[in-house]
């Protein structure tokens, strides 16, 4: 199994809702609201106004366009109250309406917001008893403040799209991978239930054996539609079950020569080299090229005449081979389409950098196969 189809059962890291994070910064705020100012001195109508200031921040995190004109509405009702009755941390809740509406990616509502917030929010946090310099600190802070929010809602807002991205192109990957399994599993087992209910209308007489191996490969691909559900049902476990039960290249191999003999074929199977030193994910890989392999020799091989498998494990790679006579009436390309059997070859092959090509050599059609050998395949 491909690298990039291992990743598909990898949980993404999950971002936290960005309600919930104004939700979360406004409860914190009031709860500081309700320790601080008591402790030092202020009346309650202060802390009336800090507390509706986190009110109303969270009603900007469900609905941000009406929340932040009420929050805009309540900072117009503070330049209204006297100096001393200004509230001591209300003034900091327009932030987090900031933060939440950069996190949504609303950026045009966000610079609204802000053009009517920052002067209002400067404005709040000084008095004319105090020096004109603290007037100018504050705005460098203010200006700090929402600069930092904007880069923080910008920043969320890049990751979940990332993630969204992601996970869409797991999605894209996913669909490739089961079709690609329905192909090589169901559709495989109903097209030899098909082939042999063909040959024997064709002899016009049915034997025990096409009997045995129709009700073999029915149950079969049955048992495979129900394995190929219960992945669609819980895709997130589609990687862990879609290895599960894989044989090994020898063991294909072997596979591979029974059912071809079932089917008429006489066929070679020649191994040169240790098919030990293939590492599981590409022993499985390459069994489950050879399956496929062998159901189109059947299906468009010519079983009167010899075929062969040809593998050979080199120090670099290993290469297969499978040659067979193409039968009277078929002719491989003759709709100028790549089949999806070889299309799920290559997406199989593809992911550790192998590779298939088909095609007519002396009067035989060969499919050949290479999957070059990683470092990690040492004896």
């Amino acid at each position: 199994m491909s690298p990039s189809e291992t990743r598909l059962g990898a949980r993404a890291f999950n971002l936290p809702q960005s309600w919930r994070v104004e939700v979360s910064l406004a409860a914190g705020l009031a709860i500081l609201s309700l320790v601080l100012v008591p402790a030092t001195g202020h009346s309650w109508i202060d802390l009336v106004v800090d507390l509706g200031a986190c009110a109303l921040a969270v009603v900007a995190a469900k609905w941000p366009r009406v929340g932040g004109i009420a929050v805009g509405l309540y900072l117009a009702f503070r330049l209204a109250l006297p100096y001393e009755d200004n509230g001591v941390l209300g003034e900091y809740a327009p932030l987090f309406t900031l933060l939440g509406v950069g996190m949504r990616g609303e950026r045009s509502l966000r610079l609204v917001l802000t053009i009517f917030y920052l002067p209002v929010m400067w404005w709040l946090s000084w008095t004319p008893a105090r020096p004109m310099v603290n007037f100018m600190w504050g705005f460098l802070a203010w200006v700090s403040f929402a600069a930092m929010v904007w880069l923080v809602g910008n920043t969320y807002f890049a990751l979940a799209e990332a993630q969204e991205r992601a996970r869409t192109a797991e999605l894209v990957l996913q669909r490739q991978v089961l079709a690609r399994e329905l192909h090589d599993t169901v559709a495989r087992s109903f097209t030899k239930v098909s082939m042999v209910a063909e040959r024997a209308r064709l002899r016009g007489v049915v034997s025990d054996q096409d009997l045995d191996q129709i009700s073999e490969e029915s149950a079969r691909g049955v048992e495979e539609l129900r394995w190929v559900m219960n992945l669609l049902r819980d895709p997130s476990v589609s990687v862990e079950a879609l290895s599960a039960g894989r044989t090994s290249l020898a063991g294909a191999l072997t596979e591979a020569r029974d059912g071809l003999a079932k089917d008429g074929f006489s066929t070679t199977v020649s191994v040169e080299g240790d098919l030990n030193r293939l590492p599981a994910a590409q022993s499985e890989t390459l069994a489950a090229v050879t399956a496929e392999a062998a159901a189109n020799m059947v299906k468009h091989g010519d079983p009167r005449q010899p075929s062969g498998i040809v593998v050979q494990v080199g120090e670099a790679d290993a290469e297969l081979a499978f040659i067979n006579a193409a039968a009277p009436a078929t002719t491989p390309d003759d709709d100028g389409r790549e089949r999806l059997g070889l299309w799920g070859m290559r997406q199989r092959l593809g992911g550790l950098g192998g590779s298939v090509q088909a095609g007519a050599e002396d009067q035989r059609w060969v499919t050949r196969v290479r999957l070059p050998l990683t470092s990690e395949t040492g004896g």
